[in-house]
């Protein structure tokens, strides 16, 4: 399963299957609990859930920002990752002694963005004025540096 997310979105993902033949023939606490599940049985139907939790991030990628202020114009040119976690709950399902039926969903949440480099260029009237490496941080909130025409 593969999904892609955009702007923090989450998305959920859900599979019906049956269980095979030769599967366990009946869900038990202690095998869920074996698993790292958990076990309820309500009005003869048993149920073992399990989910699991995994941090990926995405290949870097570069962005490009530009900002302007009295004839000052500094571009960012920086390199970054996004961020996700990813759920996984699986749940198995037995009405009495009739077969297991397991339903997956996966939700992946974008958690943010990594910020790997920054490289900016200033230009002062259309000439550069200064170009150089900085902490990521000034890619990833530019409003928070002030344009000043040297890159320290």
């Amino acid at each position: 399963m593969r999904g892609t997310i955009l702007g923090g979105a989450v998305l959920g993902i859900v599979v019906l299957t049956a269980a095979p033949a030769l599967a366990c023939s009946s869900l038990t606490p202690r095998a869920c609990a074996a698993a790292g599940g958990t076990f309820a049985h309500q009005r003869s139907v048993s149920t073992c859930t399990v989910t699991t939790t995994a941090r990926q991030t995405t290949a870097p990628f570069s962005t490009l920002n530009t900002r302007s202020e009295a004839g000052l114009t500094a571009e960012y040119d920086g390199q970054a990752q996004d961020v996700y976690d990813v759920a996984t709950t699986t749940t198995r399902s037995q009405r009495g002694r009739g077969p297991i039926t397991t339903t997956t969903s996966t939700t992946t949440t974008l958690v943010g963005r990594q910020w790997l480099s920054c490289h900016v260029t200033e230009t002062f009237e259309g000439v550069v004025s200064s170009a150089g490496t900085v902490d990521p941080d000034v890619c990833a909130h530019p409003e928070n540096y002030p344009l000043t025409g040297l890159i320290v």
